[in-house]
């Protein structure tokens, strides 16, 4: 059994929301989206799930959710 190297990441995370509309909203329009996505994002986040992909057992610290 091989021991994966232990990392720690401090960095920030976010969950990024993002609506799709046909045009962009004018001051006080209401629009409804088209498509709606959530994405999990920030560069500690990326690092840390790029640092388990290759195999580190990985702990992060962040200010995030």
């Amino acid at each position: 059994m091989r021991n994966s190297p232990k990392r720690c990441v401090a960095g920030s995370s976010n969950y990024d929301l993002v609506a799709n509309t046909d045009r962009i909203s004018k001051i006080g329009e209401t629009r409804t989206c088209q498509t709606f996505n959530k994405f999990f994002d920030g560069n500690g986040a990326n690092q840390a799930v790029t640092a388990a992909k290759l195999g580190a057992d990985v702990t992060m610290i962040t200010n995030g959710f």
